[in-house]
């Protein structure tokens, strides 16, 4: 039988096994962070979607306003009630 040279290869298999366990256990837990962080981000990108949406509602019924306040004046302006 040919001897093994690799050192590794000389540790027994479950702790070769370990070795290789806990990089990827620690990885696939910063992978459940990472994809927990993303949620979260969509989740205020909706809130920020919805507010913008409501603002621009708001923006445009102000405005809307605003021009009809505008004309009530400039009526008033050239054509006074007579009193």
């Amino acid at each position: 039988m040919i001897a093994d040279t690799n050192p590794q290869n000389n540790q027994p298999r479950a702790q070769r096994a370990s070795d290789l366990t806990d990089p990827i256990r620690s990885l696939l837990e910063n992978i459940e962070i990472l994809l927990t962080r993303m949620q979260h981000l969509e989740q205020k990108c909706t809130n920020l979607e919805e507010r913008q949406s409501y603002l621009e509602y708001d923006l445009h019924s102000d405005h809307e306003n605003l021009k009809a306040e505008n004309l009530g004046l400039r009526q008033q302006l050239y054509y006074p009630s007579e009193g």
